[in-house]
């Protein structure tokens, strides 16, 4: 019995997680376990040779049915997201259509009912007023990015069983392999603003009343291969109403506050502290 290749189609593949998310999946392609399609929104810079790009814009309906109906993918990694908290609440409406995408739903029920939907999620979809939550817990988001995102899980679980919820913490890592479609991460943000206020003799302004547990961008993207992984060997997943089983938090070991990252930077970097 040979397996063929599953056909992987990630959103958002030209920012940051989806850059080395292709990486880590072109390896694998070439031990013919996968094959891939990206797709961007404004450039595709960022998406490697060996993936085949794809425009398409959640707020476009002809660009997802274009891509749905020619690529076929088996799975979809949805990282396609309106990220910026600011941003989110400036623009509420058009924040819902690319972070609770229904139409796309819709869409992936016409031209690809079978396919298995992993959506990257994120622990901003609780209040965050006592930590340490479990998958089952309640969302209580207290921004219009968690709550977008809390909207969209919902939706999944009502119209698309056969998902993976993966809520992730703030990604770090590395500069990105390419160009990427959007800013740069919280770390190379402190390491650029940490780098100039020590040159000017200045100061980085950070709050310190959110704790989150960063996770690097290659065990995020560990993470991601091998659910994709488990769907090409057919494990079975856990049933479609076990919101638990069919949910997965990812966080690194400890929860720091900004001003604790960018303290951390400083004694790495040798910048001042104070």
């Amino acid at each position: 019995f040979v397996m063929k290749p599953l056909r992987v189609l990630v959103t958002g593949a030209s920012g940051y997680l989806g850059q080395f998310l292709l990486d880590a999946l072109l390896l694998a392609s070439n031990r013919e376990r996968f094959t891939n399609g990206g797709t961007f929104s404004s450039t595709k810079d960022g998406i490697p040779e060996g993936v085949q790009p794809f425009y398409m814009d959640f707020k476009n309906q002809s660009s997802v049915v274009d891509v749905l109906d020619i690529f076929a993918p088996d799975v979809i990694v949805n990282l396609a997201a309106s990220s910026s908290p600011a941003q989110c609440e400036r623009m509420r409406d058009d924040t819902h259509l690319i972070n609770c995408p229904r139409q796309f739903i819709a869409e992936m029920k016409r031209a690809c009912p079978e396919a298995l939907f992993i959506q990257l999620s994120t622990d901003q979809i609780f209040s965050g007023e006592r930590g340490g939550y479990k998958e089952s817990d309640a969302a209580g988001a207290v921004n219009e990015y968690g709550a977008s995102k809390a909207a969209f899980e919902e939706l999944l679980r009502r119209e698309w069983p056969d998902h993976m919820i993966v809520r992730s913490s703030l990604i770090y890592g590395p500069p990105p392999p390419r160009p990427c479609a959007k800013k740069a991460t919280f770390l190379q943000f402190l390491d650029e603003g940490l780098a100039r206020a020590a040159k000017e003799g200045g100061a980085l302004d950070l709050f310190e009343d959110e704790v989150r547990c960063a996770i690097h961008v290659r065990d995020t993207v560990a993470v991601l291969v091998a659910l994709l992984d488990q769907r090409r060997r057919q494990v079975c997943a856990p049933p479609a109403d076990d919101v638990g089983g069919r949910t997965l938090h990812l966080g690194g070991p400890e929860g720091l506050s900004r001003v604790e990252m960018g303290r951390a930077v400083c004694r790495i970097r040798g910048y001042p502290e104070s």
